[in-house]
């Protein structure tokens, strides 16, 4: 059985809620999956599939799925990877949404990429991120996707390409 690590990084716990649902529709295709806080540092060894996925913060990825990237990547070696965006609640800002993922690409071989709006529950947010979304005009909202992301999942190629150690 192929084994996948869906790593995540997240602030309010959308990531995390959304690397679930990507992990159960991978284990409905038979993966044994794992889905591991990239701020534990999960090890990569023994993993057969990466799918990489990070809340979004000035325009990228999360400082510490930055990090997990630079110190694993070339093991990593290609990955899925998606994010949660703000952006990805507007259909026709999807290119600018999947332009969040391009530093993690840079770091890995994207064989997928993907942009999910999250949540807004002020209560899970920061006062600064609060203050920023109040003068954006942005209001508490729900805009997670289980179908959408489930799609995703099932479409996902998971075969390994490198060979590193």
């Amino acid at each position: 059985m192929q084994r996948v690590l869906v790593g995540y990084a997240t602030r309010a716990g959308s990531t995390a809620e959304v690397s679930g649902i990507i992990a159960d529709e991978l284990r409905a295709r038979g993966f044994d999956v794992v889905v591991a806080d990239l701020r534990d540092d999960p090890d990569p060894a023994g993993f057969d599939g990466f799918v990489l996925g990070s809340a979004t913060q000035a325009l990228t990825w999360l400082p510490e799925s930055l990090t997990w990237l630079r110190d694993h990547g070339r093991q990593v070696g290609r990955a899925a990877l998606f994010n949660l965006s703000i952006t990805a609640v507007d259909p026709t800002k999807q290119d600018v949404a999947l332009g969040h993922n391009k530093a993690a690409s840079e770091l890995v071989e994207a064989s997928a990429q993907a942009a999910f709006a999250g949540r807004y529950a002020p209560k899970k947010v920061g006062f600064f991120k609060r203050l920023l979304l109040r003068v954006l005009a942005k209001k508490p909202a729900d805009h997670v996707d289980p179908p959408a992301i489930r799609a995703w999942a099932r479409g996902l190629d998971l075969t390994r390409t490198n060979e590193t150690p």
